[in-house]
């Protein structure tokens, strides 16, 4: 039975103090890792053939090879037989992630995972933080949920860190797959406690359980003691499957139309420079330059380069829908939805009317000058043509 001291007061309130006794609390922290599919593994996935059946056989047989290797994890859930049987039967399905870069399987693994102190430092950003040895680990080959039982809340801990980390370094050597940074917020912030729930008297039952509330950014879940832990579970995971999934497409997705514009203004930074280089050249000069031409085509890259933008636009604006959506329907995860609404909300700044006006001044000053430049030459040639022409005629 944990001290009703070791409950602040913000996370569990007076009245459900006086109702019930927590014979048990949990934290969980959610979170992302991005593995794309190497170049070769990707061609033989998308063959529409044999091989791409085998492929994703050959995908699972991978990721639980990898975590069955390591020291650290001592028990996956289900057996390796168990979860052959489920994809050889069809009811394991392999689901492509983010912007079909990436599989997940369909169904979370379960691993149990001890980790000792010294390793935990090695992975933790806080060593001084509470992270327990042992902890239950969820991981689909994307997403993860992590739990680990706790004498107090709030708590101070990088066990969602840790277990990032953890499945990074696991799954680095695989040959099919390559890590990529950058693609947060990984774990989200908030912690998810779940209280086992006593009832101390049977005249008290103002508070119905489960209680589900919102606190300080953190997630506070009160169940009935005698309950399963995949009561607890079952509807986490399946909020993280269906819904947090959503939420981290956009995240991708949003980093695509980051690194769309970017390559724009990269060009952009390469058209001013050849603008001005092209200008400060002298009039006879710029009337034989090939400047004027290697111009053109970098504004028709930049046009191209605005085409990508658009595309990664709509799918982010698209992405951000579905994952609002998702997230209303959810148990847990629409109670901090206005975590996730500040997350989804892009701070990329780009000026598409300064970009077009920019590309068109360069087009026409350029394609003046061209003009300019094939009268020009025309007028020679033909004074030249016309030359040899009165010489053959003598």
């Amino acid at each position: 039975m944990l001290e009703e001291s070791a409950i602040a007061a913000s996370h569990f309130s007076d009245v459900m103090h006086g109702e019930f006794s927590i014979s048990k609390a949990s934290v969980a922290k959610l979170g992302f890792v991005r593995f794309d599919l190497s170049d070769k593994f990707r061609q033989r996935c998308s063959a529409q053939n044999e091989d791409s059946s085998d492929a994703l056989k050959e995908y699972v047989e991978e990721i639980y090879s990898l975590l069955e290797k390591s020291p650290h994890i001592m028990e996956i859930r289900p057996t390796r037989s168990d979860l052959f049987e489920e994809f050889s039967s069809g009811k394991l399905g392999i689901r492509s992630w983010a912007l079909d870069q990436a599989f997940s399987l369909s169904r979370f693994l379960s691993l149990r995972v001890v980790l000792p102190k010294r390793k935990r430092d090695d992975l933790g950003i806080f060593p001084w933080s509470w992270n327990p040895e042992g902890f239950e680990l969820f991981f689909d080959g994307a997403q993860f949920v992590v739990m680990g039982d706790v004498d107090t809340i709030p708590v101070a801990t990088d066990l969602g860190q840790i277990a990032r980390e953890f499945l990074v370094e696991t799954l680095t050597p695989s040959k099919m797959l390559k890590h990529v940074d950058g693609i947060g917020p990984t774990p989200i912030h908030p912690e998810f406690y779940f209280l086992v729930a006593a009832q101390k008297s049977p005249d008290a039952m103002a508070t119905h359980l489960p209680s589900i509330k919102e606190t300080h950014g953190d997630l506070v879940v009160v169940v009935p003691d005698g309950k399963p832990l995949d009561a607890i579970t079952r509807p986490l995971l399946r909020d993280v499957s269906f819904a947090l999934s959503d939420f981290y497409e956009q995240r991708v997705a949003d980093r695509e139309y980051s690194d769309a514009v970017d390559a724009l203004e990269e060009l952009d930074q390469q058209l001013n420079a050849r603008v001005s280089s092209y200008f400060t050249q002298g009039s006879i000069r710029r009337l034989f330059s090939g400047e004027s031409r290697s111009i053109r085509q970098l504004i028709a890259e930049m046009h191209s380069a605005l085409r990508d933008i658009s595309f990664s636009e709509k799918l982010v604006r698209r992405k951000e829908d579905e994952a609002r959506r998702a997230i209303a329907e959810t148990t847990f995860l629409k109670h901090i939805s206005t975590y996730f609404d500040e997350h989804m909300a892009s701070d990329v700044i780009f000026d598409r009317e300064a970009e077009l006006s920019s590309m068109n001044f360069a087009a026409t000053e350029t394609n003046n000058f061209a003009v300019v430049q094939a009268t020009v030459v025309a007028a020679l040639l033909g004074a030249i043509i016309g030359g040899v022409l009165a010489i053959i005629a003598k």
